[in-house]
């Protein structure tokens, strides 16, 4: 659900070409992450069989990995903070993002004490998302198990000793 709504919103405030770097970290955020978890989910929740629950564990796994390596390397590693920061950062330039943060030169909040707070966010970002992530991926591991085609298989490979377990014995007449 909330894959569908950061697509939108994605689409809604998609970088201009005069900013390519954050143009190609959207492109692999959304085709990347956000549009298979989707494909995943509708597979899982509407497909036939084991296979889609397994792959669907996969991909929260992806998830979790990719959403930071896409951060920390667009934020970071790759440093096009001249490019991301006029855009975040200032509204009176254009473009800017819709949501960029208020900054003036005569202000206390200036442009560099707002790059610090966005690089620093988007450092911490993917630690607190990949916690949230986290219980999704336990969930879904859970609605795994749940199939009997799943019994003897893990997420990554395959093991006797995973068997389905009911949470509730059964009373025989």
């Amino acid at each position: 659900g909330i894959d569908i709504f950061i697509a939108i919103f994605m689409c809604k405030e998609w970088p201009p070409e005069q900013l390519p770097g954050l143009q190609g970290m959207y492109y692999c955020y959304l085709f990347g992450i956000v549009v298979p978890m989707i494909c995943g989910w509708c597979w899982a929740l509407n497909g036939k069989g084991g296979l889609p629950r397994r792959l669907l564990c996969r991909l929260v796994i992806w998830k979790i990995v990719a959403f930071a390596a896409i951060f920390w390397g667009y934020f970071k590693i790759l440093d096009f903070q001249y490019e991301w920061g006029p855009f975040f950062c200032q509204r009176d330039k254009e473009p800017h993002a819709l949501n960029a943060m208020p900054t003036a030169p005569n202000s206390s909040f200036t442009m560099e004490d707002c790059e610090r707070l966005i690089s620093t966010m988007m450092i911490i970002r993917p630690i607190y998302f990949g916690v949230i992530y986290s219980f999704s991926l336990r969930a879904t591991y859970h609605y795994m198990r749940c199939h009997p085609e799943n019994d003897g298989r893990g997420i990554c490979c395959d093991s006797p000793s995973y068997q389905f377990e009911p949470m509730k014995e059964v009373d025989t007449v």
